[in-house]
């Protein structure tokens, strides 16, 4: 299996919290540094830095964070500080709120967006 190409994404860093594959959390999430999502997720998300949501992930949530990157499923409303990015495979769908908004070739947005200014 090849190591998603998130691994080695610039605003990333290194991984401080992690809710792994098979795990399902609901309520609210606040954090400082870059947290990975692999399972299940329902509530709400804030942070001042990175939120992944990773290939094997289903994220129902409103997220305030920094830098958010979809390499798997997000439905609900985003407001990113920074950018957000979804990765080929990932999917969004619902509202997006950011300065800075990619989509790679392969990945899905459902929705409608809002550019911040920066």
């Amino acid at each position: 299996m090849n190591e998603p190409e998130f691994q080695n994404h610039p605003q990333t860093g290194e991984v401080t919290a992690l809710l792994g594959s098979g795990a399902t959390f609901e309520g609210r999430l606040i954090f400082e540094g870059v947290v990975r999502i692999d399972g299940i997720f329902k509530g709400d998300i804030f942070s001042r830095d990175t939120l992944i949501v990773g290939p094997e992930a289903k994220v129902y949530a409103q997220v305030e964070a920094d830098v958010v990157v979809v390499a798997g499923y997000l439905e609900g409303q985003i407001r990113a500080t920074g950018k957000v990015e979804i990765q080929a495979g990932g999917s969004l769908k619902g509202s997006v709120q950011s300065p800075v908004f990619k989509i790679e070739e392969g990945g899905l947005f459902d929705g409608h967006t809002q550019m911040l200014p920066a």
